[in-house]
């Protein structure tokens, strides 16, 4: 079983992330847990997501019992932007993107 912990950048616990290992899936909890089970002995892919932040992937190695992934998501943003506007878009730390 994997298991751990998803928050973002701030430390804040992220509800409902969805942790994905090929065709198994869990959510984590109201603080941010969560426990991935029946997971092969192989080497996978774990894919973190959740609404309003990118995706974290991280390759779990094969494992015979109990693993630990915590993980921080990063808050995702998009900007439509006019061409025909002008201006600069800046982001969120106010560096021109």
């Amino acid at each position: 079983v994997l298991v751990g912990r998803v928050v973002d950048n701030t430390g804040q616990p992220i509800k409902m992330a969805q942790i994905q290992a090929g065709d198994l899936v869990t959510l984590s909890d109201y603080n941010g847990y969560y426990a991935l089970e029946g997971l092969p002995e192989q080497a996978v892919t774990v894919r973190f997501s959740a609404q309003g932040f990118g995706d974290v992937y991280r390759r779990i190695q094969g494992f015979d019992g109990q693993s630990f992934a915590d993980v921080v998501l990063t808050p995702a943003f998009f900007v439509d932007v006019d061409p025909g506007a002008g201006g600069v878009a800046l982001s969120p730390s106010g560096a021109s993107i």
